[in-house]
């Protein structure tokens, strides 16, 4: 039996907390295979760029590797944006809670579901947060399991009354229905004992972007989180992690000095043709574009 087959018939018995089996009704072989299929073919692509300086009028022509979040390179970006935040926590120091936010798992007869009902669920929660707290700056990122299914952990940069903590609980279970107070769990983190908040969010992103992990424990998340983000589904895809609007732009990555003089003229991807941008679309330059 290949690891396709055996990953496929992990999604069939998945054990719960109370060592139960349920089974899942969707047959997850095309979309594992399509996923694979896709590693492969872009995994030597490259993408080519007609770039023009608007000061100079000077063409160049640059490329760079066909990126997507299954890159090493994608991967080292991330812990770049995590240098950032942790450079700025050290000039920042504040106490930290932490929050878990996990679903019920019954009911879904497809792995996609679950994946929108804990964001559609964690979006909620997190702007009733915002009445609590007013604005507040945060961090989170999913931690997928080898069933498929995946949790939510959220690190804020703030502290929470105990009256507030129950409150938000009170609501995922009771109001939300989303899954029970147990399940859920509140760790407040005191500025002392924050050495390192790089490595204490990558222990979770870690277990996501390992590339062990894509065609092994966490094929099958892998394989659903790409499908969701197709054309050809109703899906809106699923983050990996993402954060307040604040700090985005501490995490934001450094551009190449002098980018801003140029344009993307035309694209070419692999082997198929090179389309010309529309004029409107020119000035969109993709800083991560070698010049």
């Amino acid at each position: 039996m290949d690891t396709l087959q055996k990953t496929t018939q992990r999604v069939y018995a998945i054990r719960s907390s109370q060592n139960r089996y349920r089974e899942t009704v969707y047959d997850y072989n095309e979309i594992l295979r399509r996923f694979d299929m896709y590693l492969e073919e872009t995994a030597n692509t490259r993408i080519k760029f007609t770039l023009v300086n608007q000061l100079t009028g000077e063409v160049r022509n640059s490329d760079m590797e066909y990126l997507h979040r299954w890159t090493e390179t994608y991967k080292n970006r991330t812990l770049a944006r995590l240098y950032k935040l942790e450079e700025w926590y050290k000039s920042n120091p504040v106490d930290i809670t932490f929050f878990t936010f996990t679903t019920h798992q019954r009911n879904f007869k497809r792995l996609e579901n679950q994946y929108e009902f804990l964001k559609f669920n964690f979006q909620r929660v997190r702007d009733v947060m915002r009445k609590m707290k007013g604005k507040f700056d945060y961090f989170w990122v999913i931690e997928p399991h080898e069933t498929g299914f995946m949790h939510l952990h959220m690190m804020t940069f703030c502290t929470w009354t105990d009256e507030q903590k129950e409150s938000i609980l009170d609501i995922w279970e009771n109001k939300y229905g989303a899954g029970l107070k147990e399940a859920q769990n509140i760790q407040d983190i005191p500025v002392m004992r924050v050495d390192y908040i790089r490595t204490y969010l990558f222990k979770y992103l870690g277990k996501t972007f390992d590339p062990e992990n894509y065609k092994k424990n966490l094929h099958l998340f892998h394989a659903v989180a790409w499908y969701m983000t197709r054309r050809d589904t109703n899906y809106t895809g699923i983050r990996f992690f993402g954060c307040s609007r604040a700090l985005s732009f501490v995490m934001k990555l450094d551009t190449v000095d002098g980018s801003d003089d140029w344009v993307c003229e035309s694209v070419q991807i692999g082997d198929y043709e090179s389309y010309r941008l529309p004029d409107e679309d020119r000035k969109l330059y993709i800083p991560t574009v070698p010049i």
